[in-house]
């Protein structure tokens, strides 16, 4: 219970500070997240609950991993690859062409948003390993975890 407790915590975190980097992000280089005109009101969305998923799951994974960083770089991978293939696939079915689906994953892929998105994931996964760590032997005496 308590992992899924942080899993959710930290993936309503990084859905915040996603958001957040995306503005950020957007004013900087003047540009939309989702500049395609034609690309419709869920192709953003579905993107960002992909990464979601695999971040939720990353932060699930890395509190019983035997090695966390390939978790963390994982996270960053799977996080663009998701991304990434949601994006590309989503804005092929509106345009009605799936031979749309290697130009948009690689504007995507091209745009700091995604990897923004992918490189924030693998810091909420180590913040998250970082904090639920528990001590190996127990609770200390005479305390309450």
């Amino acid at each position: 219970m308590a992992r899924t407790g942080l899993a959710v915590f930290a993936t309503v975190a990084y859905l915040a500070a996603m958001i957040a980097l995306w503005g950020i992000l957007s004013v900087i280089v003047d540009r939309d997240v989702i500049d395609y005109v034609d690309a419709g009101p869920l192709l953003g969305p579905s993107m960002v609950i992909a990464a979601l998923l695999v971040t939720f799951s990353s932060v699930r994974s890395v509190a019983i991993a035997a090695r966390p960083w390939r978790m963390v770089f994982g996270s960053a991978a799977l996080t663009l690859v998701a991304m990434l293939l949601v994006g590309g696939v989503g804005y092929s079915i509106t345009r009605g062409d799936f031979g749309w689906i290697p130009a948009a994953t690689v504007h995507f892929a091209l745009a700091p948003f995604v990897p923004g998105a992918a490189v924030l994931s693998s810091a909420v996964v180590a913040a998250s390993r970082a904090v639920g760590r528990r001590p190996v032997d127990g609770p200390p005496e005479g305390g309450i975890i």
